[in-house]
């Protein structure tokens, strides 16, 4: 029974130090098992199934190169688009400061420089409104004339009717009384540059607002004085009817006609000065346009700019046409013109400048919604509107002196 157990002994000896000693590594692979080979097989096919999505990147990859060039198109466009809407914005920001030397520097500097220039234009501007009052008062002598006239007349009439027409007398006169009295009181407070318009101004006021105000009678004065001369001249009023006779010859409109020249006259040099108001208006009630019009569309600013570029090419036209009428010259399409439809022309250019301001306070709504407060500006402003008045009177002043046909007492009136 020993040597059995010898036996086994040795064999179990032998296979530890067998176990024990293990064989150096070899350089070469060892075989896979078809286990780990099936399972290398199932991760290969489950990693060939996004296949699908390669592709579609690759179409996707295809697409965007496709695209590219409308994208590319596209983007050259927009760069294009932002390039002449800064053109037309930095066109409009160029007018503004050529308007700015003419109507606010040049003021400035010739009251500044020259001594006495204030007080000279201060008294001038007195002299000027007094003689407005005297007009005032020659058409309230008229109206009570005409009443003293007719007032025989008007006795006979029926009561009610005799009631109406001294109502109506009595109206004009009360209008003309409350112009003569607003034009007395702007004389004197002229000498301090207006101390009660700029208190309202500086109180409660809106820019638009007193923009539209000073154009609108300036939009109705500018038609009329071109409309009315034509229609009631002494021809067309024998081929019109009997209510554009009682409008021509009766009612205050006859004062526009060719028959009352001198108070046309008035009216015409007025409104001139009137619109080179406006414009210094537009431009110091208003804060500079860049700020003004910060964040406007793309729209609003390629029809100002447009606007703007038709208009001065026009009025470049009308400037070459009207310097060449006074030597009879034809050398612009306006040359054909008849004298009618060339102050129709003329007059249709006002409209349309005056227009382009007020669209242009229009525009600034969003960004400017009080006017400023600051009493020494408004002072400033209120003095170069009175320098605007009596340098554009004082040159029609001047021109009526040495005119051969006119004379000192014609250029009082």
């Amino acid at each position: 029974m020993a040597p059995p157990k010898a036996r086994t002994t040795d064999d179990t000896s032998s296979a530890t130090t067998s176990s024990s000693r293990r064989p150096p590594p070899s350089s070469l692979p060892e075989p896979e098992h078809p286990s780990s080979i099936g399972w290398e097989h199932a991760a290969g096919r489950h990693s060939i199934t996004p296949t699908p999505t390669s592709k579609t990147k690759k179409k996707s990859n295809t697409m965007k190169r496709r695209a590219s060039p409308r994208r590319k198109l596209e983007a050259f466009r927009a760069t294009q688009l932002v390039q002449w809407r800064r053109r037309y914005f930095e066109g409009i920001l160029r007018w503004e400061a050529a308007l700015r030397l003419v109507f606010v520097a040049f003021p400035k500097l010739a009251l500044k420089r020259f001594e006495g220039a204030r007080t000279v234009v201060a008294f001038f501007f007195v002299y000027v409104m007094l003689q407005a009052l005297a007009i005032l008062w020659g058409f309230l002598f008229n109206v009570g004339a005409v009443l003293g006239e007719n007032m025989s007349t008007t006795i006979t009439m029926p009561f009610p009717q005799a009631l109406c027409v001294l109502a109506v007398y009595v109206s004009v006169m009360g209008i003309i009384l409350s112009f003569g009295r607003a034009t007395w009181i702007l004389t004197w407070q002229s000498l301090q540059n207006f101390p009660l318009i700029r208190r309202i101004i500086a109180c409660e006021c809106r820019p638009q607002a007193v923009i539209l105000t000073v154009a609108m009678p300036m939009l109705i004065i500018l038609p009329s004085l071109i409309v009315v001369p034509s229609h009631c001249s002494s021809a067309a009023l024998q081929e019109s009817s009997s209510l554009v006779h009682v409008m021509c010859e009766e009612s205050y409109l006859k004062l526009l006609t060719d028959k009352h020249p001198v108070f046309q006259r008035a009216l015409r040099i007025s409104t001139a000065i009137a619109i080179c108001q406006f414009i210094q208006l537009c431009l110091e009630i208003l804060p500079r346009w860049r700020s003004a019009l910060a964040g406007l569309s793309t729209v609003k600013t390629f029809l100002l700019g447009g606007w703007l570029l038709g208009m001065n090419f026009v009025g470049g036209l009308w400037t070459v046409e009207w310097s060449a009428r006074h030597f009879n010259l034809k050398i612009t399409p306006l040359s054909d013109l008849t004298n009618y439809q060339w102050e129709i022309f003329g007059m249709t250019l006002l409209v349309g400048w005056i227009l382009w301001f007020l669209v242009i306070s229009c525009f600034t709504l969003p960004n400017v919604s009080e006017c400023d407060s600051n009493k020494k500006a408004l002072s400033g402003f209120f003095e170069r509107l009175k320098f605007t008045f009596v340098i554009g009177q004082g040159i029609v002043f001047f021109r009526a002196c040495v005119h051969p046909n006119m004379g000192f007492v014609h250029a009082q009136l």
